[in-house]
């Protein structure tokens, strides 16, 4: 689609350009504002550009999830080499970044709060966790130096399923893949 090429091409463009003149600032932040609202005014979803549609809004609420014993035994399998795969990316991602810092790395600690962290996703009905390179990379780049930024992101997550989901629902995804793609350091991508 000609279209969300385009959007996605500007909003690269746009992305890379705010870094190189606008260092130190949320270059990202009034990208995804701009493009919601170019989204809004063009009516972009109408020319095949797809968005981000309906967010439920709310927090979650925890329950523990209604699973039998036949379901664990279909999806253990499944689940296992997912976490193999998620603790892999964690552990790489991690490895990367504290590298970079002249940090260390205890990959007993990364499965532990991995697991833990998919614990507490299952109890809110939410999406397993696994860290991935393109998550530390926005975060890196934003600026983030301590774990407090994770702390601060949840917040912001909370503030936006309170209170701008119906905003949201006009993003065009474009833009989404072209945070990523611009904000993930080049090495990672080979």
């Amino acid at each position: 689609n000609g279209h969300a090429l385009a959007v996605g091409v500007a909003g690269i463009v746009l992305l890379a350009l705010g870094q190189w003149l606008l260092p130190a600032r949320p270059v990202a932040l009034l990208v995804v504002i701009a493009s919601i609202v170019a989204s809004g005014v063009l009516d972009l979803q109408a020319h095949g550009v797809h968005v981000v549609g309906r967010i439920p809004a709310g927090l979650p609420s925890l329950g523990v999830p209604n699973v039998g014993l036949h379901d664990v035994r279909l999806v253990l399998p499944l689940a296992l080499g997912c976490f193999l795969l998620a603790f892999v990316e964690d552990v790489s991602a991690a490895r990367t970044f504290a590298e970079r810092s002249g940090d260390s790395l205890d990959a007993n600690r990364e499965l532990l709060a991995l697991g833990a962290g998919n614990l507490a996703a299952a109890l809110v009905h939410g999406y397993p966790a696994a860290g991935g390179m393109s998550q530390s990379a926005v975060n890196a780049k934003a600026g983030a130096r301590s774990p407090l930024s994770l702390v601060v992101a949840s917040a912001a997550i909370a503030v936006a399923l309170l209170f701008l989901t119906h905003t949201l629902d006009a993003l065009p995804l474009p833009i989404l893949f072209a945070v990523v793609f611009v904000w993930t350091p080049a090495h990672t991508w080979a």
